[in-house]
């Protein structure tokens, strides 16, 4: 199971390095690059735990140093960060050869270690991603990230016009139910009898392979590809350890010609998938360029996945029974889940929004309000939340400047989607928006410039840059007034020419932030009067 982790852990991990040397180059690339291309091989030639150890430590290292602001890149750094924390203690130096069955044993207790950690993953990463979709955004079909995601799906196989409007209405709330039922299945668990537990856990394997796959076959920018191949080797461990070893057992007993033949089908189609891919002109973001190559190997992944849960026989008690874990230890095991479940929370909070696991939910808790409905914030004119500058709360609608960075705060990606995809929408009647909050954008505009809001932190943050590099700033805005009564706020003005502040405008605005509060908090846009797809 170790070996199949492994391998489907440095295929995901692979797509920062082909993004890193497509950026930087090859001659020579950056040390942490090199360091992971190095563990990235190292896996595929041996099947002991340092490879694996190897690439968590290097993945790791490269995905702070030159990550995109995503959830998918930070769910995985969470992952990287499990493998290392419940990895079996070092050995004392010159502690002597170990024995087979102590090797065994070793290798047993990690695998109850890893299978507890990505199982309180999931558990929380599906809980938290749920409860974020209990907002009037997510279950209208025509904003709701999730009527998106599911029209640019069926574009690429039939005709929209088959599917009948009602199933887009019920289609959020479907959605929301599966990944509620899937955290409180997975919860309920360790209380069902053995062969119940191997049936509930194949059947959310099943289930979770689907919803998978679904999400990331739509066309970029729209398909979730590099988020959704993460959940393989999630789900080994999590759900399938022993089905996986079973699965490796009978693969290894078939002949050479099998393996032989095998081998070359996989080969013609990732070939076939790279040409695909270099004729394409799908517009990815961020610029891993391998989508085609990303939908084949999910295909593969997620079918032999499949295989192994419907093929594998049921027995009364798992050949890897799982050894006792202490509390220390299983501490450190779930630690990575309550890292999702503190940095879900921060949104709720006020702190920071992006990159979080609220993404593709059409949640809005910025502004004074939310349209959440289980939390309601209060406006920002009164409270704490009016005496903390630095908070979601305190924010400004941009109406015109001439800053790009403040231009392109918000972009548009929808634009940027096939034809057939976007007449899909158009006949659906579904909003061709999908938005972004790019660290920078090095693009054309994919659109008109629209008004939006946003926190004052980030145009802080882009005003202060603008200022140590000489720039002039121009910026048009909207305080906000009393949005529980609609009543909107005065318009102002912030200019500043030839290094020199002009008469009526904040200064505040132009202020570099606080090297602690610049790390915590970062903000997405929003909008003040509905809630469309966003990043």
């Amino acid at each position: 199971m170790l070996r199949a982790f492994c391998l489907a852990l440095a295929h995901c991990v692979a797509l920062q390095a082909v993004k890193d040397a497509q950026t930087h180059g090859l001659t020579p690339p950056p040390l942490p690059t090199a360091l992971l291309f190095a563990a990235i091989a190292g896996c595929h030639a041996s099947s002991s735990a340092a490879p694996l150890l190897s690439l968590c430590a290097s993945g790791a290292l490269v995905l702070c140093v030159h990550g995109s602001q995503s959830n998918h890149v930070l769910l995985e750094l969470l992952v990287l960060l499990a493998v290392l924390l419940t990895a079996p203690p070092p050995r004392p130096f010159g502690g002597g050869r170990l024995s087979a069955e102590q090797r065994l044993e070793r290798r047993r207790g990690w695998v109850a270690r890893l299978s507890l950690s990505m199982r309180a993953i999931l558990c929380t990463l599906y809980g938290v991603a749920a409860f974020a979709k209990l907002n009037d955004g997510w279950h209208d079909p025509r904003y709701s990230c999730c009527v998106h995601m599911f029209v640019a799906f069926v574009s690429n196989f039939a005709e929209i016009r088959l599917v009948p409007p009602r199933l887009l209405r019920l289609l959020p709330y479907a959605a929301t139910a599966f990944e509620f039922s899937f955290s409180l299945a997975l919860l309920v668990a360790p209380w069902v009898g053995v062969r119940g537990r191997q049936r509930l856990l194949r059947t959310l394997a099943v289930l979770g392979a689907g919803f998978h796959t679904v999400i990331a076959l739509p066309p970029p920018p729209v398909s979730v590809y590099p988020f959704s191949m993460l959940m393989v080797p999630i789900y080994i461990p999590a759900l399938l350890p022993d089905e996986v070893e079973w699965a490796s057992g009978a693969v290894s007993k078939w002949g050479w010609q099998t393996h032989c033949g095998l081998g070359a089908a996989v080969a013609v189609a990732a070939g076939f998938a790279q040409i695909l891919s270099r004729r394409s002109s799908h517009f990815e973001y961020p610029p891993y360029f391998s989508w085609e190559l990303g939908i084949l190997w999910l295909l593969v992944a997620f079918g032999a996945m499949t295989a192994a849960a419907v093929l594998a026989p049921i027995v009364p008690a798992a050949p890897s029974s799982q050894p006792p874990i202490g509390k220390l230890r299983r501490a450190m095991a779930v630690a990575p889940s309550m890292c999702i479940l503190a940095i879900s929370s921060t949104t709720y909070l006020g702190v920071r929004n992006h990159p979080s696991f609220a993404m593709f939910s059409n949640l809005v808790v910025e502004g004074g309000v939310s349209n959440h409905w289980l939390i309601r914030h209060h406006p920002v004119s009164s409270g704490w939340m009016a005496s903390d500058q630095y908070n979601a709360h305190h924010a400004i609608e941009i109406l015109k400047t001439d800053l790009p960075s403040l231009r392109d705060l918000q972009i548009n990606l929808a634009p940027l989607l096939p034809g057939h995809v976007l007449d899909a929408f158009h006949w659906a009647n579904v909003s061709a928006e999908f938005y972004i909050t790019p660290p920078g954008w090095s693009y054309s505009p994919t659109e008109r410039f629209r008004p939006f809001a946003v926190p004052v932190v980030e145009v802080r943050r882009r005003i202060a840059a603008a200022i140590l590099q000489g720039k002039d700033v121009y910026l048009k805005y909207r305080v906000f007034g009393n949005r529980t009564t609609q009543k909107p706020g005065a318009v102002r003005k912030y200019r500043r020419k030839g290094g020199k502040l002009l008469s009526g405008s904040d200064a505040s605005l132009g202020e570099p932030l606080p090297h602690l509060r610049a790390a915590l908090h970062r903000f997405r846009t929003f909008d003040m009067t509905y809630s469309p797809c966003r990043h």
